[in-house]
């Protein structure tokens, strides 16, 4: 959704997730970082010792559709993950359009939602999540700024985005050295 409203010019840039998958054709990508997304529960959730995808295939899952890849609301990265693993498709209750959305009703729920890891460590949400550590792996995608390319930022707009940019840098330095 970010990134459709990017293009409609409703924002000036957006941090994403952008995997292989995405059209960045008419943007300007800044890569911040690599993230493998994981599965992501509530602390306590009954099956949160779970190992593979299998044993969660019963569990009720939150999607978060794919940023334009499709008009098909089935398209997304958690039907791609389990299709990929050659598994039924997951019992998706809600496909929301972004992060806070998913976040919040996974931590209120016994509903699953693949994620990046970092918000069961930092943020809002990092008291009450939790991962799941299963044996299959998300393809990598990858944290970065999106602009479009053909109009530049205001200055704020440049400067808030170099900021991020610079603060996630500084941020990952510190994390690789301690």
């Amino acid at each position: 959704m970010m990134i459709s409203w990017m293009r409609e010019g409703t924002l000036d840039f957006a941090i994403a997730l952008v995997s292989k998958h995405t059209g960045t054709t008419d943007l300007s990508v800044t890569k911040l970082h690599a993230c493998g997304p994981v599965v992501v529960c509530r602390r306590g959730h009954p099956k949160a010792h779970g190992k593979s995808l299998a044993e969660l295939a019963d569990c009720a899952w939150i999607a978060t559709r794919s940023p334009n890849l499709t008009d098909d609301p089935q398209s997304h990265r958690l039907n791609d993950l389990f299709r990929n693993h050659r598994l039924k498709p997951p019992k998706i209750v809600a496909t929301v359009e972004g992060l806070f959305e998913s976040l919040h009703l996974v931590s209120e729920t016994d509903c699953l939602s693949p994620e990046a890891s970092v918000v069961t460590k930092r943020g809002p949400f990092a008291r009450v999540l939790t991962t799941i550590d299963v044996r299959e792996r998300a393809g990598e995608q990858q944290v970065c700024v999106l602009q479009r390319a053909a109009a530049p930022l205001t200055p704020a707009a440049q400067e808030l985005a170099t900021m991020i940019a610079s603060y996630t840098r500084t941020v990952r330095a510190r994390n690789r050295h301690a």
